[in-house]
């Protein structure tokens, strides 16, 4: 399979992990976490459907980028089977995805507590992405 056919699917499967990971897995927990809460005015309503699209779109645009620089280390290390792939995707996650997920919480003003537990939900996520990643890339590859 091409690796841009491959890369579209595991952009695909991302957005909708995440759309399961933050909301009814940690959705309360995310919000309360980063201070956020439902808008009950409908202007501030209609104004954050909009927002909502433009950070879904350049998520997506996000999770291509990444998931086919995974794809092609895991490519060029030889990576062709599943232990190979998860260990070398959780190598990057360790070594780009946690301190990226560190400094996104660290100098927003939150409590300490707020601060772990956006970096445990987020941080979550991206492991879990990765392995989802290194999976469809063995599997379909």
């Amino acid at each position: 399979m091409s690796i841009f056919l491959l890369t579209l699917i595991a952009a695909i499967v991302s957005q909708i992990l995440a759309s399961i990971w933050y909301m009814p897995l940690f959705g309360k927990k995310w919000g309360k976490a980063t201070g956020q809460t439902m808008p009950t005015d409908p202007e501030e309503i209609k104004k954050g459907r909009k927002a909502i699209w433009v950070s879904l779109a350049l998520n997506f645009v996000g999770n291509l980028l990444m998931a086919f620089v995974l794809f092609l280390i895991l490519a060029g290390f030889g990576a062709a089977t599943i232990p190979q792939a998860l260990i070398t995707a959780g190598v990057l996650f360790l070594g780009f995805a946690v301190p990226f997920q560190m400094g996104a919480v660290m100098w927003k003003g939150f409590s300490v507590k707020q601060q772990l537990q956006q970096f445990g939900i987020s941080a979550g996520f991206q492991l879990i992405n990765f392995a989802v990643w290194a999976l469809i890339f063995v599997w379909l590859m």
